[in-house]
């Protein structure tokens, strides 16, 4: 009777053990997929600041440049009803828009990888994500360069092209 009772109590040792195991474990687990959350949410958060950030940031710029191109086509308009030749000009206002268009769709398409890389952030492989932002990245590295493009072609194309028409009126 006695080894009965060892053995019963035995079992209820271990079958106690285990479910304190067991309830340990799936709290651990909770906690862990609470971190995971949370983590989550803060990529989520922060990578949503920043294509706020970026689309306003696009925003300025094609409206800075759009208004010098219009600002440019309002002095050529008179001064084409004036008699002066600004075929050079008009060609160079094409050339800019062009730029700020390019500018424009750069901008689109970083927008783009970003936001898919928002979509990796959550729940799935970290390369994934990492080899994602990776690609905005480089993108945003092209954006710069065509916003430099277009600042320089207005100092060393446009303005140089009004300051030589200037003197010939």
């Amino acid at each position: 009777m006695n080894k009965i009772k060892n053995i019963l109590l035995s079992a209820g040792i271990i079958a106690f053990t285990g479910l304190f195991f067991t309830l340990n474990i799936s709290a651990q687990s909770s906690a862990s997929e609470q971190i995971q959350q949370a983590r989550c949410s803060r990529i989520t958060a922060r990578i949503d600041a920043q294509i706020e950030s970026y689309n306003l940031t696009k925003d300025k710029y094609i409206n800075i440049y759009t208004s010098v191109g219009d600002a440019v086509s309002i002095r050529l308009d008179n001064l084409e009803n004036k008699g002066v030749d600004v075929a050079l000009l008009r060609t160079d206002l094409q050339a800019l828009s062009s730029l700020n268009a390019e500018l424009g769709s750069s901008y689109d398409q970083f927008i783009a990888e970003l936001t898919k890389a928002k979509e990796f952030g959550c729940g799935t492989s970290e390369s994934e994500f990492t080899q994602q932002l990776q690609l905005a990245r480089q993108q945003l590295l092209v954006v710069k360069q065509k916003a430099l493009d277009v600042k320089e072609y207005i100092f060393n194309t446009l303005r140089p092209d009004l300051k030589n028409l200037k003197t010939t009126i």
